[in-house]
């Protein structure tokens, strides 16, 4: 890689077909199993795509070895596919950007993002990532190299990862459920009153009764 350099912090193996690769990737991850996993739109992209290939050049029994208890289970909901991993949390950044950013975006793109907060985009070049890959292999590597070296400095500024580490110690919940309100502040407040010899009761559902909204007055028509 001629016009690369690699920081202290990058090793490139150059493997010599997509096997290979998921051999030479599946041995690093394994031999020291992450407790988070993120990227830039990962849960819905990059996770499902290393899954899915792992499972169809190699076998579904090689890509449940990504768990570090072997369960790996695919999942679908209103917003597409992902895979839960067990033993292994996964954070997506795009959507802890989306969730905890103070300003809106007129595009959340890792590029345009990168440029905005860090003053430094994707690596730029013409055509399709394809044409790249086969036309411009040191570009290549190096345009996958910056987008994690983005995702990276991004969580070195805002450390929205440390954000959510700190939320699920407290409440005592697990780190993909710390965007549930109910469960994060019914977990804290069992915990905090529980030391002050409270306990809550169980929740019991009733009938169900009508209860009165709160006043709207009628609108004043007019620009103010």
């Amino acid at each position: 890689l001629k016009d690369i350099r690699l920081g202290d912090n990058v090793t490139y193996t150059l493997c010599p077909s997509e096997r290979d690769v998921l051999r030479e990737y599946f041995k690093f991850h394994r031999g020291n199993y992450p407790d988070i996993i993120s990227g830039w739109h990962s849960n819905k992209f990059d996770i499902p795509y290393i899954l899915d290939r792992a499972g169809i050049i190699c076998s579904e029994s090689f890509r449940n070895k990504y768990s570090p208890i072997g369960h790996v289970k695919e999942s679908k909901n209103f917003s597409g596919r992902e895979y839960q991993i067990a033993g292994i949390t996964q954070l997506d950044y795009l959507e802890l950007y989306k969730s905890y950013s103070v300003n809106d975006r007129e595009s959340y793109k890792l590029g345009y993002i990168g440029e905005t907060e860090l003053g430094e985009g994707k690596v730029a070049f013409d055509g399709t990532l394809t044409d790249l890959w086969k036309t411009d292999w040191d570009k290549y590597v190096k345009y996958n190299i910056k987008d994690i070296d983005l995702v990276k400095r991004l969580n070195d500024k805002f450390n929205f990862i440390g954000l959510i580490q700190v939320q699920a110690y407290m409440s005592k919940v697990p780190m993909n459920r710390v965007h549930s309100s109910i469960k994060k502040f019914d977990n804290y407040l069992i915990s905090h009153l529980k030391d002050k010899k409270v306990v809550l009761p169980t929740a019991i559902r009733k009938q169900k009764i009508e209860i009165p909204g709160g006043y709207v007055s009628d609108p004043h028509r007019g620009f103010y």
